[in-house]
């Protein structure tokens, strides 16, 4: 079993090395696929076992084979983290693992990208936002065509197939709506456009439970965080600080640990 879990480590570190060239080239509007990936100060373009996670790095000592440069340690530690994330999300899901499971992997790699580049920029990219919507129709549309033949064409089952892509839709125009509304509220200080399409996204993902468990998330976690810093001296109150990352988190503890948190949530708010 211990290799199982080396080779989704592995696995979820290769993904890292994919969610590094999101965060890189999507904000500055590069290629994902035709660009190669090259030192950042002599550009030499890196081989493939330049490229292998962790590895590389510490064989090459940190630098870069062509000009000696120092290379960013931020890339082997988004590789770890990655990996952590995905053998994490692999364990928690129950087997056999269904195709849904591809369709989450996605959400969490784009997920994480997201929370890097709002983290650095305060700005979430739109292009993410669309790869997720389309990316969320394809899968769809697909997956149900291919079982409503799969089912004998039955109009029943083409019933339920409509009503869930409504739950998610629904689910979707709802979270979107209460962040609009926060933003209008608060003018924009609180809350930004950015915060609005991916809490949309995230009602395409998750059932609206996990919707509504990922957003309370967020705002705990966002204020623990906040209160945290502010303690320490390192912002002052009314600063602000981006919400993308805590949406992403709490939509990744959602996706694996829903249920739990939920009772959880009850249990403090009932206080039993």
């Amino acid at each position: 079993m211990f290799y199982v879990y080396a080779l989704v480590f592995m696995f979820g570190a290769s993904l890292g090395s994919f969610v590094n060239v999101l965060i890189d080239r999507v904000p500055a509007g590069r290629s994902i696929w035709i660009d190669r990936s090259a030192c950042d100060f002599c550009h030499h373009e890196l081989r493939w076992y330049e490229l292998i996670p962790f590895i590389s790095y510490v064989l090459q000592r940190g630098k870069c084979r062509s000009c000696g440069h120092s290379l960013s340690i931020t890339y082997a530690v988004m590789e770890f983290l990655t990996a952590c994330l995905v053998t994490l999300f692999v364990l928690s899901t129950p087997l056999p693992y269904e195709q849904i499971v591809l369709l989450q992997l996605v959400f969490i790699l784009i997920l994480l990208a997201i929370a890097i580049v709002d983290l650095k920029s305060y700005l979430i990219p739109q292009q993410f936002i669309y790869a997720l919507i389309v990316i969320f129709c394809l899968w769809y549309v697909g997956e149900g065509l291919m079982q409503f033949a799969h089912n004998g064409f039955q109009f029943t089952w083409f019933v339920t197939w409509i009503s869930e892509m409504l739950h998610h839709v629904v689910t979707a125009t709802l979270a979107s709506g209460f962040f609009y509304a926060l933003v209008v509220i608060t003018k924009g200080k609180g809350m930004g456009g950015g915060d609005v399409q991916l809490a949309f996204v995230m009602g395409l993902y998750l059932t609206g439970m996990q919707t509504l468990i990922a957003v309370y998330s967020a705002f705990v976690i966002g204020a623990l965080f906040g209160l945290l810093l502010i303690v320490s001296g390192k912002r002052k109150f009314g600063q602000v600080i981006p919400f993308g990352p805590f949406l992403a988190l709490g939509s990744y503890l959602a996706l694996i640990y829903g249920s739990q948190l939920l009772q959880f949530y009850l249990t403090v708010i009932t206080f039993q």
